[in-house]
């Protein structure tokens, strides 16, 4: 009898997860095959000039790498994985007797399914955590239904890729402390170095796991395989990662940091403003519209709190999209569960939830990549650097504390609460991008 409960829970799961699954990859492809790629893409450029797509034709008109000084064609700074893998697409497209346009058009399917594979590394992480039922699917279903992830499936810029490594390697680092396996280490590795091969500014996946090693390395007994690990990690993560800024610095000086900034006298500069009306001033910005405020789009100033930045661009980019009714559901069901994340956050701490190292590891994960997410909006003080596409994998943090509170936590009004806000929030993503 316990068998065959095991065997209708596991069916049912399935069935569930493969239709969520499907209606993100749906809303993924649907939004793509309306965005065309000079439609709500960020840095994009033209074909024939510069931009990442400017970078993706040098590379297939080419059959190389850009081997001049970067910082003189716009966005070639860019590390170059996502560029390589898209010329290569376009070549076959184009082979196959497609249009130079079209082929670049095409470029979108490679970022759906970049899209939809986060939504199935996100899986097997929950998975891998132990988590079922209630645990698994609002998590999953908001990772499903999230717009951040239905906008990257039409960008075709280097964001989704990264994205999806990113993910790739809180699976492999959460594998890795749970077996200490050498695929599991070398995944993570592979993962790291990618992203940082796709988008330099993912480094920030490196400080948590290198705490984390440390102190496995201090209380493993096993000394001298842990360390032989660290050493197949370092073997494929920094010649990986680091390539791209090493070749650029040897050849021509570029500074491995080097991120081109916008002049003072630009229209989004916003480096005016005060230190508390950044940090501080949130009701004045969704006072003044839902979404992000643009004085070219009517606004009277243009965005300059971080919060209200991220509340907004996390589930409407840079854009206008949707009606007023839907906007305002997405918004303020999206405060709603920001908040809900942050005090299930410390009552994982407060109750010990998982072992201390693992909390450890998302914790400082999240604090690193909000910490790099201010720094560079302080120092670069444009209103496109508060884009919440620079800071996608702090939405796994959350999403996996979420989770950890649906199983763990005892309050059965805050998990029914918390479940009717995730569902009212995958309706305002599906009237908003789908309808």
């Amino acid at each position: 009898m316990p068998e065959t409960t095991e065997k209708r829970r596991k069916a049912i799961r399935i069935a569930v997860i493969l239709l969520i699954f499907l209606a993100g990859f749906l809303l993924r492809l649907n939004y793509a095959a309306k965005t065309d790629i000079y439609t709500r893409q960020h840095d994009i450029g033209r074909i024939g000039s510069s931009g990442h797509i400017g970078y993706i034709q040098y590379i297939y008109e080419n059959g190389r790498l850009p081997d001049f000084d970067v910082r003189t064609k716009w966005q070639f700074y860019h590390p170059p994985l996502h560029h390589a893998v898209a010329a290569v697409w376009v070549k076959i497209q184009t082979l196959c007797g497609a249009e130079l346009y079209d082929a670049m058009m095409g470029v979108r399917w490679l970022t759906t399914l970049y899209s939809t594979l986060t939504m199935f590394v996100f899986y097997r992480l929950l998975r891998l955590l132990g988590h079922d039922g209630l645990s698994l699917y609002v998590p999953f279903a908001l990772i499903a239904f999230h717009p951040t992830f239905i906008i990257l499936a039409g960008s075709v810029n280097n964001d989704c890729l990264a994205v999806t490594l990113a993910f790739t390697a809180m699976y492999f680092a959460v594998r890795w402390y749970k077996t200490r396996g050498w695929g599991a280490i070398i995944g993570l590795g592979l993962s790291i170095g990618l992203a940082m091969l796709t988008k330099l500014s993912y480094w920030y996946l490196a400080p948590a796991t290198a705490v984390m090693f440390l102190v496995v390395l201090i209380n493993d007994k096993n000394k001298k395989r842990v360390v032989g690990q660290y050493c197949a990690f370092g073997a494929v993560c920094v010649p990986t990662g680091l390539f791209w800024s090493v070749r650029n610095l040897i050849g021509w000086g570029v500074p491995l940091n080097y991120v081109p900034l916008l002049s003072k006298d630009h229209e989004q500069y916003v480096g005016f403003r005060s230190f508390g009306e950044r940090i501080f001033d949130v009701l004045s910005s969704f006072k003044e519209d839902v979404y992000i405020c643009r004085g070219t789009m009517g606004n009277s100033f243009f965005e300059y709190n971080l919060a209200a930045a991220i509340i907004k661009s996390s589930v409407f980019g840079e854009f206008r999209l949707g009606t007023p009714a839907s906007a305002w559901t997405l918004v303020i069901s999206n405060a709603i569960l920001i908040c809900f994340t942050v005090a299930a956050a410390i009552w994982i701490f407060a109750k010990n939830i998982r072992p201390t190292l693992l909390r450890s590891w998302f914790l400082l994960l999240w604090l690193t990549v909000m910490g790099s997410y201010v720094a560079f909006a302080f120092a670069y003080p444009h209103d496109c650097s508060m884009d919440f596409r620079y800071i996608v994998p702090s939405l796994g943090v959350g999403l996996v504390t979420v989770a950890e509170y649906l199983r763990s936590g005892k309050c059965t009004p805050v998990k029914i609460a918390v479940t009717a806000v995730a569902a009212v929030f995958c309706v305002g993503a599906f009237a908003t991008y789908a309808l």
